[in-house]
């Protein structure tokens, strides 16, 4: 009769049965075609081994005093002894390790080589003499404007990179990669160069750049990097160069301007416009060519005019319709004045010297920095109005498939109009919310021009450094990118920095060494959108509170600059 019966789930080739030594007990060994050997105790399986090919039999053996030898013949006449498992070596079988003298001589020997390595590792070496050097010629015109479509059509401006390479090991594996800030873009940003040999002429690559009108240009600054090989190491180059501001604004006839306005002062006679903006200027039949004024419009439709007094002293005015409108002309305009006054020889009065002497325009940035805050707020909204409509949808699709799949389904009701509505509802949030992420990037625009713009004339109202300038900017950010992954934004981020630049390193005058930690200011709460901009607010006016009294930022904290000393040479009344 039967007992046991299994189903085995591959082909079996050969079976064989033996009995366990001292027992009654027997146990199956089965040989598969693929060459498995399988074990079994009743319907266990005790254990699977491989055979070098498929058995024709099987059988458990003693060969001399070592009891369960497997024994196996194959198809192809190759007899098999194996043992499966293993067995305690008898006493004696493995006698202990000799004792071996150590050799300490080696040891250290080896001890000192291994630090030689390590020191010579660590140890910065000096930068290997040539490489790849780069050159920017940036036309002061653009290139003549395109018959296609889309961004054929925007103005473009071709920048010739000159690469040469001086090393002794050609230049291996050289890409190119460009990058600017919107709404300037490549039409190509990442480029593979041939490799570059020392004494080849240099290589010209063409970099075109492009500038979308519908956006406000703040930065005109672009940034190229070339990655190579040389040698087997890798190295890298870098240029920093500057667009002309043609290539995001065009002249126009001179405007008259009633909005926001500064005015820029500098220790020298008023310079002709034309010659100043000669690139501006050239092919622009207006009243600019004499020296009296120059307008500009912007891509976006935003206008800007400059204006030079006809007195001894040099003041320039420069206004535009909206505040944001001030930055990227202002900026110009004094990097042209100093180009020049560097470019003077032989001055008496000691040098060329451009400064702002106005109050700062702080409350119209402050209204910037509100609308970008509440369009961060209405995005946010958008957004979750989005989210909850979206959960609607799709339990309105779950209940009518469940209905739907029934074998006698139920009555429909009003499930197909409350669908098509929550559609509808979603298309329409989901184009609101492009209106708000559009919005939330022009005034991201507006308040990186107006800190930008803010910045410039805190440096020339109280003569900052280089250095005390760029820690400044550090703290108070002109990037205004806001991220969806971010868990926070630009106020938030502003306000933590410039609340730490006032207890560390913009303290008031008098004070003495930097205050200990506490423990509770260790760990702070994380950042989180605030109902208002009422905090970064607070904390730029106290940083240019601290400017005037005469604290400057800097790393030993505080560095008092004595009173007035900041106030420009010659100053007249009124």
């Amino acid at each position: 009769s039967i007992r046991n019966q299994k189903r085995l789930d591959y082909s079996a080739c050969c079976a064989a049965a033996h009995s366990v030594d001292g027992s009654s007990q027997q146990r199956l060994v089965v040989g598969g075609r693929t060459g498995a050997v399988m074990v079994y105790s009743d319907m266990e399986l005790l254990w699977a081994a491989r055979l070098p090919g498929p058995p024709a039999t099987l059988g458990v053996h003693r060969f001399g005093q070592q009891p369960g030898l497997l024994l196996s013949l194959l198809y192809d006449g190759t007899t098999t002894l194996s043992y499966l498992g293993t067995t305690p070596p008898p006493p004696g079988a493995v006698g202990a390790a000799e004792s071996k003298q150590l050799n300490y001589e080696a040891m250290d020997a080896e001890h000192r080589r291994l630090l030689g390595i390590i020191r010579e590792a660590s140890t910065t070496r000096p930068e290997p003499a040539g490489g790849i050097s780069l050159r920017a010629e940036v036309p002061l015109r653009c290139d003549e404007r395109g018959s296609g479509e889309g961004a054929e059509e925007l103005p473009a401006l071709t920048v010739r990179l000159m690469a040469a390479h001086s090393g002794v090991a050609p230049a291996d594996d050289v890409s190119m990669v460009a990058s600017c800030a919107p709404p300037l873009f490549l039409a190509a940003d990442h480029i593979v160069l041939p490799p570059l040999i020392a004494g080849d002429p240099p290589a010209a690559v063409p970099l075109v750049f492009r500038a979308r009108p519908d956006e406000l240009p703040v930065d005109l600054s672009a940034t190229v990097v070339v990655n190579y090989s040389a040698g087997g190491e890798l190295r890298c180059a870098s240029c920093e160069l500057r667009l002309p501001l043609r290539l995001v604004a065009d002249p126009v006839e001179p405007l008259k301007t009633s909005g926001f306005r500064l005015t820029i002062e500098t220790n020298r006679p008023p310079l002709p416009l034309g010659g100043l903006f000669e690139d501006m200027v050239v092919d622009a039949a207006s009243a600019a060519a004499e020296g009296a004024a120059l307008s500009i419009v912007y891509g976006c439709g935003l206008d800007a005019t400059v204006l030079a007094s006809k007195k001894e002293r040099g003041r320039y005015r420069v206004c535009s319709s909206r505040f944001e409108g001030l930055w990227l002309l202002t900026d110009e305009l004094v990097r042209r004045l100093r180009a020049h006054g560097e470019g003077e020889a032989g001055a008496s009065d000691g040098g060329f010297a451009v400064w702002y002497e106005d109050s700062l325009p702080l409350r119209e940035y402050f209204e910037a920095i509100d609308d970008h805050l509440a369009s961060r707020r209405a995005l946010v909204d958008a957004k979750a109005e989005l989210e909850q409509r979206a959960r609607q949808l799709r339990a309105v699709e779950k209940r009518l498939l469940v209905r739907l799949k029934d074998r006698v389904p139920a009555p429909i009701a009003s499930l197909e109009a409350l669908l098509e509505g929550s559609h509808h509802q979603l298309l329409e949030l989901a184009h609101r919310a492009e209106e708000h992420q559009a919005q939330l990037r022009f005034h991201a625009a507006r308040v990186s021009a107006g800190t930008r713009l803010l910045l410039l004339l805190l440096r020339l109202k109280f003569r900052l450094g280089d250095e005390e300038a760029r820690l400044l900017e550090a703290h108070l950010s002109p990037l205004t990118s806001f991220s969806e992954e971010a868990s926070d934004g630009w106020e938030e981020r502003t306000a933590a920095a410039l609340t730490h630049l006032l207890h560390h390193g913009l303290k008031k005058r008098g004070t003495g060494a930097e205050p200990s930690a506490s423990p509770s200011q260790g760990a702070q709460a994380p950042l989180a959108m605030p109902a208002d901009a009422a905090k970064v607010k607070k904390s730029i006016t106290l940083v240019c509170d601290r400017l005037n009294k005469g604290s400057r930022p800097g790393k030993g904290g505080a560095q008092a600059a004595a009173p007035g000393s900041w106030e420009p040479p010659g100053k007249e009344a009124g």
